[in-house]
């Protein structure tokens, strides 16, 4: 039994291959015409392909690094330029917006006075805000349409003094508003009719012709904004009537090219203290 069981494992032995032992290869003769068939058969390249796709997956990588870095710097660029447009963005802009609000004066407070000037830029940056002391003596502050009270003419700007800055501000600049007649009147300036667009002038936003909606309800038909809801503030009106030219400016601009301006009857001289008829703005 002993002699059968050293017999299998010589056999074994002899069977596994050793680690010193190296493998033959042996060399085949290749054929010439198989050589030349092999010439126009197209290489395979499935296996270089794949070797380059790992080395670009490497290098977009490497490049998506270099993005990220990248993006890095642009958001940084991109904070200093909001930097420096909220340091701009308070200046003056092709358009802008004006509201202005009056206070009665004399009997029952029937006659209108100045009150304060309200100005927004394209973006509805406040531009200008002053309130203006009234020459005569204050019998109605209307602070239900104009938001004055007592104490906000006490230290008022002069007249004078905001109908020359005002003047500045729009002059070559186009002026969105609500009622802008009435705002010029009582400001004692003209501005052309090529640079002017009053909401409450343009045909398509009136009841009919030559009446004008509240402003409120043109917020809320064309917009859908509910505005003057608590107190009223002059910036919110500027802002409105701009938002209403911008929705309507193709049609608005276009309108405009079809109209003349009229020619002024005569020059008349417009006091600041005047008698108009009063749009709930």
């Amino acid at each position: 039994m002993a002699s059968k069981e050293n017999i299998k494992k010589r056999k074994r032995e002899q069977t596994q291959p050793t680690d010193k032992e190296e493998p033959v290869t042996k060399k085949l003769k290749v054929s010439e015409n198989w050589l030349k068939l092999q010439k126009t058969i197209p290489k395979n390249t499935w296996k270089k392909k794949k070797r380059v796709a790992v080395k670009e997956q490497t290098r977009s990588t490497d490049i998506n690094s270099k993005r990220t870095k990248e993006k890095c710097t642009t958001t940084q660029l991109e904070v200093k330029e909001t930097a420096e447009y909220s340091k701009k963005k308070g200046n003056l802009t092709r358009v802008i917006a004006m509201d202005c609000e009056m206070v009665g004066i004399g009997p029952e407070g029937k006659h209108s006075s100045l009150a304060r000037v309200t100005i927004v830029n394209s973006f509805g940056d406040v531009l200008y805000d002053k309130f203006v002391k009234s020459r005569e003596p204050v019998t109605d502050y209307r602070t239900k349409y104009s938001g004055i009270l007592p104490h906000h003419l006490e230290d008022a700007s002069d007249f004078l003094v905001v109908q020359r800055e005002v003047a500045t501000i729009i002059q070559g600049r186009i002026v969105v508003g609500h009622g802008l007649e009435n705002d010029f009147r009582a400001l004692m300036l003209s501005h052309p009719f090529r640079l002017t667009r009053d909401t409450a002038k343009f045909v398509p936003l009136q009841k009919s012709k030559g009446r004008p909606h509240k402003l409120k309800t043109l917020a809320l038909k064309v917009l859908s904004l509910n505005i003057q809801d608590h107190s009223h503030d002059p910036a919110e009106d500027a802002r409105t009537a701009l938002l209403l030219y911008k929705h309507l400016k193709k049609d608005w601009e276009r309108f405009l090219k079809t109209q003349v301006p009229r020619k002024k009857k005569s020059s008349k001289v417009h006091t600041a203290i005047s008698s108009m008829d009063e749009l709930n703005t």
